[in-house]
Formats: structure tokens, C-alpha cells, sequence
């Protein structure tokens, strides 16, 4: 292992262990994933078709908790095996075998020790299964595939009907290519605001608000993206913050868009911002982590957020 190998691999443990205990002080809160077998006690209902692949696949399992949780253990591996492999082949770069096997092994525990993914897995099913299927359709569609990305991409929807979200900001940022980048996810971010404030109903806070933990997370995933050079990063990011900044004015909604935000975009930048000269950034943002935490007690005793 080269010296800058070494350095990089030290550095990558510093950051992913300060990020893993930081979104495990902060408490990050979801509903109860047992809400699932009362739902199914009839079968598939009416309102269920809307989305109706996971919840076909969610009635499968709910004979008994057991069942369940057998499900969450699945899709929790198949979960974090797609975000590391999609992490590593788009956005590690090129480099040692050495070098990569470590960072492969960092994102893998990173991901498996994430609230977010877990939340994911057992709270969120439901938006956990689009996942799946979203960052599938992601990696299709780098490859160019578009009619296997489609699929999984109306596959991702019919799971959860907010991945249709997603992928209109994905396909804006992408597109119009005259256009600031920048410029457009402020323009998107404004529209999805006006709506979400004047025409799309409120929805109801299932748990406590985590609006004060999520929108600093955001933030600094945006400052760590705007700062790196890869255009497909960028846009990736940008698309999967601005969603939930869009629906900022309904703390249920920006939660539920923040979660899967926030368990996809952290592992991506780990592993952009691998090496010693990038990690500097990351541990400049990393400074502004804690007051998230802090924020939120600040909050919770002011106003009972």
C-alpha cells in the first residue's frame, strides 16, 4: 500500500466514523414498520394500486413479524450492496486495487451503520423498495440502456409514487444544457415550493419533524457537490436535495424526500471525495455537522419541533 494509499485509507475511517455517529446521536426517527401487516390484514386494497409493487411485494411476507423482518433483512442487503456498488462504479475513479478495495469496504459499513438506509429498510418499505429500482435505473441509464432503465424506473414509482419526482428534477438538470446548472435547480427548487405550498395538500406527520437535521445535511451535501468537478455528481445531487428543499414548507413531505436523499448522497461523496487533497473539504463541511444536533434541541424546546 502506497503512502497516499495509507493516508487516504486513514482518513476515509476519520470521516466515515464521524459521520456514522453523528446521524446515530442525532436520533433520526421514522414511523413503525409494523403498520405494514395492519394495512395487509384484507390483502391488496384499492388505494394500494397506485403503488402496487411494493405493496405486492410487502404482502407477500406479513403472515407474522418474523415474515416481515425477513423481507427488511433482504431488502437492507440488497440495498446496500446497489449504493455501494453504484457509488464505486461512478464516482471512485480509477484507481488501485488496493486503494478501491478499501474504499469498497468503507462504504459497505458506512451504509450498513447509516440510520438512513435502516430507516429504509424497516420504517420506510415501501420508499425502500423504489430505491432499489431507482438506483438501478441510475446505473441503466449511465449505461445507456434506456429501455431496461425505464422499467425500473416505472418500476421505482409504482413503488412509491414521490421516486416520479425525482426523476423530472433528474431529467431538468440534465437537460437544457444552455442553462446554469445552478440556475435550474433554483428554478425547479422555486416551482416545486409554489406548488407544494398552494396546490398539493398537506400531509401529516407520522413521527417527530427531523427538518432542522435534514436541511443541514442538505446544505452541506450541496457545498460538497458544487465544489467537485463532475458533472454527473452535480447533477445527481443537486436533483435528489432540491426535491425535498421544494417541499420545505411541509415538514412531513420533507422528511419522507430527505430520507432517501440523505441515505444515497452521502456515500457518493465518500467516495468522490476520496483522497487526501478532496478529504480536506469534507472535513472543513463536517465542522458544521454538529449544529444540526444542537439546532434541533434548540428547536424541539422552543417550539416543540
Amino acid at each position: 500500500m502506497s503512502k497516499s494509499t495509507f493516508i487516504s485509507a486513514i482518513i476515509t475511517i476519520l470521516l466515515v466514523t464521524i459521520l456514522t455517529n453523528y446521524f446515530i446521536y442525532a436520533e433520526i426517527i421514522g414511523p413503525d414498520f409494523r403498520s405494514y401487516t395492519n394495512a395487509l390484514s384484507n390483502g391488496v386494497n384499492t388505494f394500494m394500486l397506485r403503488e402496487l409493487v411494493s405493496w405486492w411485494l410487502i404482502s407477500n411476507f406479513t403472515q407474522s413479524y418474523a415474515h416481515l423482518w425477513i423481507f427488511v433483512a433482504l431488502l437492507q442487503t440488497v440495498l446496500i450492496l446497489l449504493i455501494t456498488i453504484f457509488c464505486i462504479k461512478n464516482f471512485a475513479g480509477n484507481r488501485k486495487f488496493d486503494s478501491k478495495l478499501f474504499l469498497i469496504v468503507s462504504i459497505l459499513l458506512f451504509v450498513l451503520l447509516n440510520p438512513f438506509t435502516l430507516l429504509l429498510t424497516s420504517s420506510a418499505l415501501r420508499q425502500g423498495i423504489g430505491a432499489v429500482f431507482f438506483i438501478g435505473s441510475l446505473q441503466f441509464f449511465n449505461k445507456k440502456y434506456w429501455p431496461i432503465a425505464s422499467g425500473f424506473a416505472l418500476f421505482s414509482i409504482f413503488s412509491h409514487n414521490s421516486y416520479a419526482i425525482f426523476y423530472v428534477m433528474l431529467l431538468v438538470l440534465s437537460n437544457f444544457k444552455f442553462i446554469n446548472l445552478e440556475l435550474k435547480l433554483v428554478t425547479t427548487t422555486l416551482v416545486l415550493i409554489i406548488l407544494s405550498t398552494f396546490f398539493i395538500p398537506k400531509a401529516d406527520l407520522v413521527s417527530d419533524s427531523n427538518l432542522i437535521l435534514y436541511l443541514i445535511s442538505n446544505i452541506l451535501a450541496l457545498v460538497l457537490a458544487s465544489k467537485n468537478k463532475n458533472l454527473q455528481l452535480k447533477v445527481l445531487v443537486y436533483a435528489l436535495v432540491g426535491v425535498p428543499i421544494g417541499f420545505i414548507g411541509d415538514y412531513s413531505y420533507f422528511d419522507r424526500f430527505s430520507l432517501l436523499t440523505s441515505a444515497i448522497v452521502w456515500p457518493i461523496l465518500v467516495a468522490a471525495y476520496y483522497g487526501p487533497m478532496k478529504q480536506k473539504i469534507f472535513f472543513i463541511v463536517l465542522f458544521f455537522l454538529p449544529s444540526a444536533v444542537f439546532l434541533r434541541t434548540v428547536s424541539r424546546f422552543e417550539v416543540g419541533w
